[in-house]
């Protein structure tokens, strides 16, 4: 090819070998060895209504050099200004609208009417910057990955790593998503670097000039290549963001802290990240409160015990009389902290002699307090398909007795009906778990629950809250800081991380964490992403 032999020519390669192999260039010294440059191009950009401010700028200057301060020697990363149309960004821009308007109206569902009221904000704040006659500026982001190696499989080995990180830190700081440069686009960034084309004709996005600093061009509706994962936050020592893969969160997350450092905080981000996965959705099971203050208005359906009436004397008609039997037992006996043959005996009284029999004195009367559990009419529609969506279960309000049976049956049914959906990906997020951590079917979950695709993330005050079956089957493990030394003494113990990590721990402030995955070897120290909600106020 004229532009390799051109190339070749300048760089006075005689010796060696100049290819093309996209989206690399691949050059093939004489004396041995490779050196392979990846080239990666923006390809589409998330919606966002952050404004930015002195406080983002620093933010995102800082994430800048962090990334640049992972990548190998003489990679680059470049922002190419080019020409933009304003005739033709106002069309587009003027359509966008239009068309989400249109989708907005048809949104059948509300998750649906919430993303395209964001999508449509934005565009129209672009617009009216457009009519104000603010500057928009045309740009090409450019990614140059450069490595040295002795061999073609090891650069690539290591182009694949560096890859990896780059895209995944700037889709969760900048929203922008990249890609692979095609051949064609390979060709013209060379052409263009040797002076051989006028004109940058890669592909550019446009953007409020004053915004270029923080990266924010007009969105173009595309799909990302890239891995799916949740954001928890930044690495305090190095600001290095800090991503989970989603496979990985079937390994199961175990969150402990006193209260006010950021527990919820840091669920409520987690299902802020995963509503946005496709094959993902969340049951979150909040006792207080708490999580539905964090979490935007319609992110998540909302339920309450007056949607899904249970009671406990009525199996829902898709569960066998045995497994109902054994999840109503299991709940109970956990909530009331008693043994589960009396707790057995008590129910067969009530299905021979009726509600009555919580009235009167004998095994019965034990389930008196949950005399509403018994009561009503059941009604299980909801139920039976709250595994299909993500689902927010609201029970505050209702006495902890009440709280805690209610929510061992709901996990229990959930149990047994992922057992029998291989494929599913979903994820149970549980805040005051120490309500149900001695849960059978909890136990079971956790233990059994990654060959279902089922992860559990739950999150209490204290290390000894959480069963030992529990902690040794969770890969995935968050502790905020307390000056309690028998918290720390703890933590570090359930770890197995060392006495450095102890001194953190209790010198850690709101908001920031140890997080360790008990299949790397060395733990983070975290500072938590800040859930929109909060972010927002």
């Amino acid at each position: 090819m004229k532009i390799i032999e051109r190339i070749k020519a300048t760089l006075g390669l005689a010796g060696g070998e100049v290819e093309m192999e996209p989206p690399d260039l691949v050059a093939k010294l004489g004396g041995g060895g490779v050196v392979v440059s990846r080239y990666l191009v923006c390809d589409s950009v998330d919606y966002s209504v952050r404004d930015f401010n002195e406080s983002s700028a620093r933010k995102y200057v800082e994430t800048f050099a962090s990334i640049l301060d992972k990548l190998p020697v003489n990679s680059e990363v470049r922002i190419i200004k080019d020409e933009v149309d304003l005739k033709w960004f106002t069309r587009k821009l003027v359509n966008e609208i239009l068309n989400t308007r249109v989708k907005l109206e048809s949104a059948l569902d509300e998750h649906s009417r919430v993303k395209h009221k964001v999508r449509l904000e934005v565009l129209s704040k672009l617009y009216e910057a457009l009519l104000k006659g603010e500057p928009f500026t045309s740009t090409t982001l450019l990614v140059k990955i450069r490595v040295a190696a002795k061999t073609l499989e090891e650069a690539r080995s290591i182009l694949e790593y560096h890859e990896s990180v780059v895209s995944r830190v700037f889709k969760t700081y900048y929203g922008l998503s990249l890609r692979r440069a095609s051949k064609s686009e390979l060709v013209r960034i060379l052409r263009q670097d040797l002076n051989l084309e006028p004109w940058n004709s890669a592909p550019s996005v446009v953007a409020e000039s004053r915004r270029l600093g923080f990266i924010h061009p007009f969105p173009l509706e595309k799909r990302s290549v890239f891995t799916d994962g949740v954001f928890l936050g930044v690495d305090l020592r190095d600001g290095r963001p800090v991503q989970i893969p989603v496979e990985q969160f079937f390994k199961h997350m175990v969150v402990i802290g006193p209260t006010g450092k950021g527990k919820t905080a840091l669920l409520a981000t987690l299902i802020e990240s995963a509503s946005i996965i496709d094959g993902l959705k969340t049951l979150s099971i909040d006792f207080k409160g708490d999580l539905a203050k964090y979490l935007p208005d319609k992110l998540v359906k909302a339920l309450t015990p007056e949607d899904i009436v249970v009671n406990l004397a009525h199996k829902p008609p898709w569960l066998s009389n045995a497994d109902w039997r054994m999840i109503v037992v299991d709940s109970l006996s956990t909530a009331l902290n008693t043994d589960p043959g009396r707790v057995l005996e008590a129910l067969e009284l009530v299905e021979k002699t009726g509600v009555a029999a919580l009235l009167h004195r004998g095994e019965g009367s034990i389930l008196l307090p949950l005399f509403e559990l018994f009561n009503r009419t059941p009604r299980y529609e909801l139920l039976e398909s709250i595994h299909r969506e993500s689902v927010l279960l609201e029970l505050q309000g209702r006495s902890t007795l009440f709280q805690n049976v209610y929510a061992g049956v709901v996990i229990g049914v959930l149990r047994n009906g992922l057992s029998r959906r291989e494929g599913f990906g979903n994820l149970l997020v549980i805040d005051e778990a120490w309500r149900v951590s001695r849960l059978r079917s909890l136990v079971e979950l956790f233990k059994e629950g990654r060959s279902w695709r089922v992860g559990v993330v739950i999150a209490t005050q204290n290390p000894g809250d959480v069963p030992r079956e529990i902690l040794e089957n969770a890969s995935n493990l968050i502790f905020f800081g307390s000056l309690d030394a028998d918290y720390v003494e703890k933590a570090v113990k359930s770890t197995g991380v060392g006495a450095d990590y102890a001194q953190h721990v209790m010198k850690l402030g709101v908001g920031e964490a140890l997080y360790v995955n008990t299949e790397e070897a060395a733990p983070v120290l975290l500072r938590v992403k800040t859930p929109m909600v909060l972010n927002s106020s």
